[in-house]
């Protein structure tokens, strides 16, 4: 990754989305990643889109979990889905380094659009999922896993998950970002082995780092201000275009 090579038209553009994304998953407790990844693969290519969110995405995750008395008490219960998805991430991220291929923005698109398609056919609950939870976990946090560490975007199989488990929101929140925060670890474990993330790469990315924890405390400011349900509506819209945009632009080259 070199973002000096970029134009400075195009640095501002990452930096906007990485403000924006930070400010939405500052206000709604998640989003980040799935929100900036998509933009920022419009503008870089997949690889350098990932390696410019891992560490604000990392620092996004430590942010958000804010109640250790209440991650205690969760971890106790889903400790599992995490480590799953720490073991899928590793496997994501070496997939996506060894294969090189532009086909991880087609899976980023449609882990999108499974997610949308959960929320608008409202996705009954499977009892089987609930009754045989550690078997759930297992496989929603390899699933999860596998799709974060080559796509970034983990939320979408995270949020299933938490519908068919019934979790609160505040739990789910603290589950998600444990898993987040789990997956980042892995990534930044396989690019550190593959010499894709350096001391170089983390001066790069320092101003983006800046931006982001402003946006995501300015998004935290505003919570108590804005409607949860209508950044919701923007941000599910925002995905169906990026995705059909991806997906479209990936048969068009």
């Amino acid at each position: 990754m070199n973002l000096g090579i970029l134009t400075a038209e195009t640095y501002c553009l990452i930096l906007a989305v990485t403000f924006m994304a930070s400010f939405i998953h500052g206000s709604v407790g998640l989003g980040f990643p799935m929100i900036a990844t998509p933009l920022l693969a419009f503008l870089v290519d997949m690889h350098t889109a990932i390696l410019v969110t891992l560490i604000p995405t990392l620092l996004i995750n430590m942010l958000s979990i804010r109640d250790i008395s209440l991650l205690k008490s969760n971890l106790k219960i889903y400790w599992p889905l995490g480590v799953y998805a720490f073991l899928g991430s590793l496997l994501g991220a070496i997939w996506l380094l060894e294969t090189k291929s532009d086909f991880f923005e087609v899976i980023l698109a449609f882990s999108m659009l499974i997610y949308l398609l959960t929320v608008y056919f409202n996705v009954k609950k499977l009892a089987c999922i609930k009754e045989r939870k550690n078997t759930s976990m297992m496989i929603f946090g390899l699933l999860g896993g596998v799709l974060g560490g080559s796509a970034n975007v983990m939320a979408p199989i995270m949020i299933i998950f938490s519908i068919e488990m019934s979790l609160s929101v505040i739990t789910s929140i603290q589950v998600f970002n444990y898993c987040f925060l789990m997956g980042k670890m892995a990534q930044i474990i396989v690019f550190s082995s593959y010499g894709s993330l350096n001391s170089a790469n983390v001066v790069e990315i320092l101003p983006v780092l800046v931006i982001v924890i402003c946006g995501f405390f300015v998004g935290f400011k505003a919570r108590r201000y804005l409607s949860p349900a209508l950044y919701m509506r923007i941000l599910h819209m925002m995905l169906l275009i990026m995705s059909m945009a991806l997906i479209v632009g990936y048969y068009v080259n």
